[in-house]
C-alpha cells in the first residue's frame, strides 16, 4: 500500500505486464521487418555481382571468339547453336556436359520465359546445356536462336530470371540481337528491366540491364 503522494504517482506512471508485453511485441515485428529488408538487400547484392561476374566471364569468351572469327551462324538453325555451345564449352572450365536432349540434367526445370507466347516453351529438354567450374548452368534458350542462358546458382534455388538466371543475345553496333556471325559485336542482355509481371519475368522485378550498367 502506497501512504503518501510519491508513492501513489510512482504507482500510477507503472506500466502493467501487459503494456510491456504488447510494447515488446510491437518492437519484435519493427525487428524482424528491418531484418527481412536487410537480408532481401545483402541477397539481391549477392545476386548481383554473380550477374556481373558470370556476363564479364562470358564477354571474355566472346570477345575472344570474335576476335578469332569462330563463329560462322547465318541464321536461323540448330547446327549454329551446337556449334555456339561448343564454343562456350571449350573457353569455359566444364565439370559436366548435358548435350541435346540432356539439358535437364544440368539445367533445372524450374522458372522458364516467354512460356508458350513466343512459339517457344524454353528452354526444353531438347536444349544443350553445361556447368561451369564456379558451379553455374549455362544452356541454349531454343533450338535455332542466338540466345543463351545463364543460372548463376546452378542448380540450387531460387531458379528465377532476374535473381539468378538471366538472358544472354549476341548484338549488333545498334545494340540489336542478331543471328548473322558477321554483324556479332559483342554479348548483352536480351531484355531491359522489366518491373511488372509478364512472359519474360515472372517474379518482377527482373533487372536485366541496370544490374550491369548502373
Amino acid at each position: 500500500r502506497c501512504w503518501n503522494e510519491r508513492c501513489r504517482l510512482m504507482r500510477g506512471a507503472a506500466f502493467t505486464l501487459a503494456e510491456v508485453l504488447i510494447t515488446l511485441g510491437i518492437i519484435g515485428v519493427v525487428v524482424i521487418m528491418t531484418l527481412t529488408v536487410v537480408i532481401d538487400k545483402i541477397n539481391d547484392l549477392h545476386f548481383k555481382n554473380a550477374y556481373k561476374k558470370a556476363y564479364n566471364d562470358l564477354s571474355e569468351v566472346v570477345s575472344e571468339a570474335i576476335a578469332n572469327n569462330e563463329f560462322t551462324r547465318q541464321g536461323h538453325s540448330n547446327i549454329y547453336v551446337r556449334e555456339e555451345l561448343n564454343i562456350f564449352k571449350n573457353k569455359f572450365k566444364v565439370i559436366k556436359d548435358c548435350p541435346f536432349g540432356q539439358a535437364f540434367e544440368c539445367w533445372k526445370d524450374a522458372d522458364r520465359f516467354c512460356t508458350n507466347s513466343c512459339g517457344a516453351n524454353a528452354p526444353q529438354s531438347l536444349n544443350s546445356s553445361f556447368i561451369d567450374a564456379s558451379g553455374r548452368s549455362w544452356c541454349s534458350y531454343s533450338y535455332y536462336d542466338s540466345i543463351y542462358l545463364v543460372d548463376t546458382n546452378g542448380m540450387k534455388e531460387p531458379n528465377r530470371f532476374g535473381k539468378d538466371r538471366w538472358v544472354f543475345c549476341f548484338l549488333d553496333k545498334d545494340g540489336n540481337c542478331t543471328n548473322y556471325a558477321d554483324k556479332y559485336v559483342k554479348v548483352g542482355p536480351m531484355r531491359k528491366d522489366m518491373k511488372t509481371k509478364s512472359v519474360w519475368c515472372t517474379y518482377p522485378p527482373c533487372n536485366y540491364y541496370s544490374w550491369l550498367y548502373e
